[in-house]
């Protein structure tokens, strides 16, 4: 060991003799060589990695232990032999990184740079290397004179930004794979005070007078308190922005925490969650790699139950294609520290998925073509979503979410601006009548499952009910007194009247419509009016009266639940109205009484 570029200290510092004479030092407790390479060997041999992360000028730092033998002419032979050594590896670059904000920045001359760090056991025969990443600054000149002009630290080494200038602040990580919250505190080199954070914090602390401890109190105090709350969470963003360009494996695991061990994390975890909304920065990474600021990301604010099956999560699908250049992120450590519970959505100044922002989404002219690609139990969970603030139907005025039979989407509105009303109806009916009016009826399959309160009138869906469907039928048939149907239009007409019945409805279309059903022939159908003017029998007409009115062309009602229609029925005179029928039917063979007694006998029945 010749020649040796850079500095040596030898160990142990003192001689026996020195020892001895020494005041400082306990001659009871003496750290013996055997201690002191075990504790360069191990203790240091881990610690040496971190105290080159942040020093400027130290690329290497090598531990050897050396013996002195005797040469062939008796003179001393000092043998050394590394038994590690750690170094900074070739291939390290350094990039100055742009300010995100620079009128509001108190660092600037933000230095990216990415290093290998070797170690190397001899005695082990082994070699690791560790990827460092160091994000250093120096404060800006504003910043010097507002808070550290008065203090000792000498402005060049604040504020210089030459080669080999120890940087006033600076954040550093190892890259692993499994990140753990094991950061320390430097001045330079690592101090007992552990970050709680990923990262590894170097600043120009003002320390205690041991040098172990990072001062809380006064104005050495509040010194440290600026540097944690108003530099270090800048320094944080651009190193996540350069993981996060890079594409860095378990991204994610480098964000901070919510607890902190000591005043000083507290307060730089404070500021870093509620700084990092307004960064402008790239620190949001996409499950396919890519970089996108908070502008351009949704964060899912549900449970981690309510996002567990994404690929069938139709809420997710749907903010995708309404917002297809923003990310949609689900990270439950991140949720907690940027949606705390204390603060509304309004506060957050973050887009942040909730039935509020949902329904945002769904009032945009580009929702109902994203909709129809959802099948009716997605937008059933979509209209459940939306309202489960509160079940209040003015939530979703505005919004495009009822489905109706032609596939189409209407926009819930206020009534009084929206002439079009489109109408509740039950599953039963739906399937029945949609044919008739297709663009006013909500398909009850897509609506959610709680009720809706509608108010009243005030908005543009109304309830199916009696009256409503008066004026779809009267508008899908024209007043006729008979008429016999195909049998698929007889068969609906059956069945409508049917669901008169079930519902309970009351309607007045049958008396101008030909609906009531007539015996022995299924597809002619009469009016109520019809009854009045045409050879109608009631439904209770004997046997042997119901074969004369067949063989009559008398026609006879088949039993209904209409109560007009009983009303009525039950007010004729079952004798006189079945003359009332012959002559409807027959009459221009009557000329006189006695045509109408042959005719009758033709019949074996007497009047």
């Amino acid at each position: 060991m010749n020649r040796f570029e850079g500095t040596i200290f030898r160990l142990p510092l003192r001689t026996a003799a020195q020892v001895q004479s020494s005041s400082l030092i306990d001659k009871d407790n003496v750290l013996q060589f055997s201690n002191l390479r075990t504790q360069l060997d191990v203790n240091y041999f881990e610690q040496a990695k971190k105290s080159l992360a942040l020093l400027a000028n130290l690329h290497t730092i090598e531990f050897c232990t050396g013996i002195i033998e005797q040469g062939h002419d008796c003179t001393p032979i000092r043998q050394f032999h590394t038994r590690w050594t750690v170094g900074i590896e070739e291939g390290s670059f350094i990039q100055e990184i742009p300010d995100s904000c620079p009128d509001e920045m108190p660092v600037e001359k933000i230095k990216f740079s990415y290093f290998d760090v070797a170690h190397r056991s001899f005695q082990e025969s082994y070699t690791t290397v560790e990827n460092w990443v160091v994000v250093s600054a120096f404060l800006s000149r504003e910043a010097f004179e507002q808070t550290c002009s008065s203090r000792e630290f000498p402005r060049k080494a604040v504020l210089s930004g030459e080669k080999n200038s120890i940087p006033a602040v600076a954040v550093a990580v190892e890259l692993r794979h499994d990140p753990k919250r094991d950061g320390n505190f430097y001045s330079s080199l690592p101090l007992p005070a552990p970050t709680g954070l990923p990262i590894h914090c170097h600043g120009l602390f003002a320390m205690s007078s041991d040098r172990r401890s990072i001062r809380i109190d006064g104005e050495s105090g509040e010194w440290n308190r600026y540097l944690a709350e108003k530099c270090f969470p800048h320094l944080y963003f651009a190193l996540l922005e350069q993981l996060c360009l890079t594409k860095t494996e378990n991204y994610y695991a480098y964000w901070p925490g919510l607890t902190a061990p000591n005043a000083v994390s507290n307060a730089l975890l404070l500021s870093f969650w509620t700084r990092v909304r307004w960064s402008s920065r790239q620190l949001l990474l996409s499950p396919d790699k890519k970089a996108f600021t908070f502008a351009q990301t949704i964060f899912d604010g549900r449970t981690v139950q309510r996002t567990k099956n994404s690929s069938d999560d139709p809420i997710a699908r749907l903010v995708r294609l309404l917002r297809p250049q923003h990310l949609l992120i689900h990270e439950p450590a991140l949720n907690a520290g940027l949606i705390p519970e204390v603060l509304s959505p309004a506060n957050l100044q973050l887009n942040v998925l909730n039935p509020a922002f949902l329904r945002k989404l769904l009032s945009q002219s580009e929702a109902p073509k994203a909709l129809k690609t959802f099948d009716n139990p997605s937008i059933r969970q979509i209209s459940d979503f939306i309202l489960e603030e509160d079940v209040s139907f003015e939530r979703v005025v505005g919004c495009y979410i009822c489905r109706l039979a032609n596939g189409e989407f209407f926009r819930i509105s206020d009534r009084r601006k929206e002439s079009k009303i489109a109408y509740l109806i039950d599953l039963n009916g739906f399937i029945l009548l949609n044919h008739l009016a297709r663009d006013r009826f909500i398909d009850p399959r897509s609506i959610p499952t709680r009720n809706w309160n509608l108010h009243g009138d005030r908005f543009n869906i109304g309830i199916f009910d009696g009256q409503t469907l008066d004026e779809l039928i009267c508008g899908a048939f024209p007043p006729e007194t008979m008429r016999t149907y195909q049998p698929t239009e007889a068969s609906f007409i059956r069945k409508l009247m049917q669901y008169v019945v079930d519902e309970k409805f009351v309607t007045t279309f049958h008396q101008s419509r030909p609906m009531l059903p007539v015996q022995n022939n299924p597809s002619t159908f009469v009016s109520l009016k019809g009854c009045t003017i045409l050879a109608v029998m009631p439904p209770d007409v004997p046997k042997e009266m119901n074969k004369l009115c067949q063989s009559l062309g008398i026609n006879i009602l088949e039993k209904t639940e209409q109560a007009d229609v009983i009303k009525m029925t039950h007010s004729w005179n079952r004798d006189e109205r079945f003359l009332e029928c012959i002559f409807r039917s027959q009459g221009n063979k009557f000329d006189n009484l006695n045509n109408m007694h042959v005719l009758l006998k033709q019949h074996e029945l007497e009047v």
